[in-house]
């Protein structure tokens, strides 16, 4: 009787072991209110190596190589995310995960030392590229900057950033003084680029919560035209530039 009943016991056990290990395996916690709960996913992406992404506070992850993608099985709720990488501006995004969802974030990259070249009047496209920074008429409510995506429009109106989406408008940035040029960083329509008083910066477009603030260039009275995906032309002053993005 003994033995059987040890034999019972250790069944038990072991069906209990395998149901622990699928609990744990399949994504599911126990949660502070001691709720059963699955955890969501939350998925970076992350173009460049060498790059730590911190999780409430701790270092979970460096990037081995380009173009690489860290997944995280988080618990449901608020998670603090920084991401940081030498030479480079650090990114913070407050997320909120969601029992069995997928969420991914696209941090903003943004070097701290501003490169581009000074465009000379000796150049066959200085004259072209001065008038068009000179005649680039700010966005207004009427006929607004729209995203290659057709999802955001924003516009100036005196000091400030306006954006709309189909959840509404709001107040991106006000300023000191009137915006001189603004664009989407990058054709993202989650990043607004502008120029403002000595500089020109990038902004997050609606964060949720802490909004990342990142200097392109600083100089005196700047305004930019976009030349392409990857660099701008300002106008500061009397001198001409291309500027790396």
């Amino acid at each position: 009787m003994h033995g059987k009943v040890k034999k019972i016991s250790l069944a038990i056990f072991g069906v209990l072991i395998i149901g622990a290990l699928w609990f744990f395996l399949s994504g599911y916690r126990i949660s502070s209110s001691l709720a059963i709960v699955k955890r969501g996913t939350l998925v970076i992406d992350i173009p460049l190596a060498d790059t730590h992404v911190y999780i409430n506070g701790r270092d979970r992850f460096i990037s081995t190589r380009t173009q690489q993608q860290a997944v995280f099985q988080l618990m449901p709720g608020s998670h603090e995310i920084v991401i940081g990488k030498e030479g480079y501006f650090p990114w913070k995004r407050d997320v909120v995960i969601q029992e069995k969802e997928t969420q991914t974030i696209y941090p903003i990259w943004r070097s701290r030392n501003t490169t581009g070249e000074i465009i000379t009047e000796r150049d066959p496209e200085y004259n072209s590229i001065y008038a068009r920074i000179q005649n680039n008429a700010l966005p207004t409510k009427t006929k607004p900057l729209v995203s290659t995506d057709g999802n955001v429009s924003i516009w100036v109106e005196g000091q400030s950033i306006m954006s709309e989406t189909a959840d509404g408008s709001k107040t991106v940035f006000t300023g000191i003084s009137p915006i001189r040029s603004v664009a989407f960083y990058k054709n993202r329509p989650d990043v607004i680029m502008f120029a403002h008083e000595t500089g020109i910066y990038i902004i997050d477009r609606d964060a949720g919560g802490f909004q990342n603030f990142m200097p392109v260039y600083i100089g005196q009275e700047p305004r930019f035209e976009v030349a392409n995906e990857e660099s701008i032309y300002v106008k500061d002053r009397n001198m001409l530039l291309r500027v790396i993005l």
